[in-house]
This record gives structure tokens, sequence and C-alpha cells, in this order.
């Protein structure tokens, strides 16, 4: 379970996002990013139950 720092949400799963990095060896490279699903943040953390 993962909880946003900035809209608070709570969530199982981040969504990943893909930035074109520019190029290598002529082919796009390319950057994957977690991002909170329901603000597009990447400030979020990960939370446990508390057992």
């Amino acid at each position: 379970m993962y909880k946003c720092i900035d809209c608070q949400a709570e969530f199982e799963e981040p969504d990943m996002e893909r930035e074109c990095m520019g190029e290598y060896h002529g082919q796009p490279a390319y950057e994957y990013r977690a991002i909170c699903p329901l603000c597009g943040s990447y400030d979020f953390e990960e939370v446990t139950d508390g057992d």
C-alpha cells in the first residue's frame, strides 16, 4: 500500500510514466518513473499495516 504526500490518496500500486530522455544508438531512450495514479505526483511513500 502506498500513500501520496501531495493528495493524501492511498493506492495499491503506483502508475508508471514513460519519459523520452534522448537517444541511445539511434533509438529513443526512455526513463520510467512511478507516479500517484490520482494526481500524478512523484512524492509518495510505502505504508505498512502496523502489524
